[in-house]
């Protein structure tokens, strides 16, 4: 009798999308009379490759019963069989995740921005190999007021599909929908008034307040300056104005980042009477 090794090959390669192939075996023997070409392969030739692309084990499938002893000096062969494997292992790749970006100027109405870009620095690894996994809410960036409006998703929203790749490193570019201030024209007109002289005193107060944009209401525009500003006083004929300017008025709109104030003047006007005098 003769004992025989069948060490099957094996062969390890990084994952790189190509199929990959080991075939064949080493032989020993412990009777060197007994030599490999005794020892006929009588299997199929597929039994005796091992192929494979995808991360993973695979084997040669031939077995003590693919053999046939050849020597009739040895009547009894026994062979064991060591295996070994083809092995694929996974490999590392690198994304960019590129939140989208939106510039808008205020105009009342909602914005919005979704979605990102995709870069791998593997082109065997795909956006569809990284499923989104957060809430839809996280990928919208939405707002109304001027500001900077981010979606929320970070590297943890996202799963690796495909087996192929053991360790996906994410770097997420940030970026923002934007909504940018704009500019108004308002027009101030001071209130006026026209009396007959009677020797009383008379005033006028207050403006009418105008703006270019329906957004820019009265109320953005806030009056500093103090109540007797906005008041014009008289007895005697004459003209009396408010003394306020355009610096007098402050914005409290940050929609609107810029604030072009023309000033209308109108006044308290006293007009002189006619009076008859007989002497």
């Amino acid at each position: 009798t003769v004992e025989v090794t069948i060490t099957k090959h094996g062969a390890e390669h990084n994952y790189d999308g190509t199929a990959k192939a080991v075939t064949g075996y080493d032989f020993n023997s412990n009777n060197a009379l007994f030599v490999r070409d005794d020892l006929k392969f009588i299997g199929a030739e597929a039994d005796s490759i091992a192929t494979g692309t995808e991360v993973g084990k695979y084997g040669m499938t031939f077995t003590k019963a693919s053999f046939e002893n050849l020597n009739p000096n040895f009547s009894d062969v026994t062979i064991k069989i060591v295996e070994d494997s083809l092995v694929i292992k996974p490999i590392t790749v690198e994304v960019t995740i590129t939140k989208h970006g939106a510039e808008h100027n205020y105009d009342g109405t909602a914005k919005a921005v979704t979605g990102y870009d995709f870069n791998s620095n593997n082109a065997l690894f795909v956006r569809d190999d990284l499923k989104f996994i957060g809430a839809e809410a996280d990928s919208i960036a939405t707002g109304t007021e001027v500001g900077k409006y981010g979606m929320t998703f970070t590297k943890a929203s996202f799963e690796n599909l495909n087996p192929n790749f053991s360790d996906v490193t994410i770097k997420i570019v940030e970026d923002s929908l934007v909504i940018k201030p704009i500019t108004v024209e308002v027009t101030i007109t001071k209130h006026g008034a026209e009396h007959n002289y009677d020797g009383t005193a008379k005033k006028v107060t207050g403006y009418d307040f105008s703006s270019n944009n329906a957004l820019f209401v009265r109320d953005d525009l806030k009056f500093i300056g103090a109540g007797a500003d906005s008041i014009a006083t008289g007895t005697l004929v004459g003209k009396y104005g408010m003394k306020f300017d355009e610096t007098y008025f402050e914005n409290q709109n940050p929609n609107f980042d810029n604030v072009e104030i023309t000033i209308v003047e109108d006044s308290l006007v006293i007009k002189p009477v006619a009076v008859h005098v007989t002497i």
